[in-house]
């Protein structure tokens, strides 16, 4: 898994196609408990956060990544045909290292990675 601002060009288009623009908004940084044991769709709001399917097969050591838009939105882009849990308990992980919060409640097969250049996040 992978906490991103920008994506690859295929996925960008589509991105850019599937997603509408909202401001940017101050979000508040929720406890690891909330992220844990708040409903999903619930989360994903108080994150202005969106699902967006990749259209591509899954990987088995690929679970999905994080991508912080400029405009504050959150988009948590994930590979088609993962099991409904393993999709949601990325979801949450990815939530909490966003916010830098430890992963130790997690399962321990699930890492993510953070790619910085220049200040930003990239791919």
């Amino acid at each position: 898994m992978a906490i991103i601002a920008d994506s690859t060009e295929s996925a960008k288009q589509n991105l850019g196609q599937t997603a509408h623009t909202v401001p940017a908004t101050v979000r508040p940084v929720p406890g690891i408990e909330h992220i844990i044991t708040a409903p999903l769709d619930q989360l994903l709001n108080e994150q202005n956060a969106q699902l967006f399917d990749l259209g591509i097969p899954m990987e088995p050591e690929y679970f999905g990544c994080l991508v912080h838009k400029r405009d504050g939105r959150i988009i948590l882009a994930m590979p088609s045909g993962r099991d409904p849990i393993e999709r949601e308990a990325t979801v949450r992980m990815l939530i909490a290292d966003f916010h830098g919060l430890s992963s130790d409640d997690f399962p321990a097969c699930m890492t993510t990675t953070t790619v910085v250049e220049n200040g930003e996040y990239v791919l």
